[in-house]
């Protein structure tokens, strides 16, 4: 899938991030806990794609995404300092996804970019991680645009 792949190679061109993951809410929960390489983005999926059609019935896919990009908290959930060890690492991860939304940007394929929300987490997923997630629309430019069909 198009949007994905622009994604990805966002991903990619953030040194912070070891690993890219892209499922359903569900099975990232579940492959959080077996083998990843920390820090680790996960696109959740489905990705929402609405369409817009433009001029000569072309269209442009404008798709409503969520990310998270995560790192292990450790295992200092109820200890008292347990802040200044999270803390730091989720600043990481904030400053990771500000770089994520300036590769997207300046990615060819993409027309528009609006951010509509980040927030911090700690304890996510069962895997105790804390991280970032991020909620944002991508508009892709047209790819090259269809011919007109014959029968016109």
């Amino acid at each position: 899938m198009r949007i994905v792949q622009v994604i990805e190679q966002a991903v990619n061109r953030v040194t912070e991030i070891n690993q890219f993951v892209h499922a359903s809410n569900f099975l990232n929960n579940a492959i959080a806990d077996y083998g990843l390489t920390y820090p680790v983005a996960f696109l959740v999926r489905p990705v929402n794609i609405a369409p817009r059609v433009v001029d000569s019935g072309h269209l442009i896919e404008v798709a409503r995404c969520s990310i998270f990009f995560s790192d292990l908290q450790g295992e200092l959930v109820d200890a008292p300092d347990a802040h200044s060890v999270v803390d730091p690492k989720i600043e990481v991860m904030r400053k990771a996804i500000l770089k994520f939304f300036k590769a997207l940007q300046e990615d060819e394929q993409t027309a528009r970019l609006t951010v509509s929300t980040y927030r911090d987490v700690t304890n996510f997923f069962d895997a105790s991680l804390c991280g970032i997630i991020a909620e944002f629309t991508i508009e892709l430019r047209m790819e090259t645009p269809y011919p007109c069909p014959d029968e016109i």
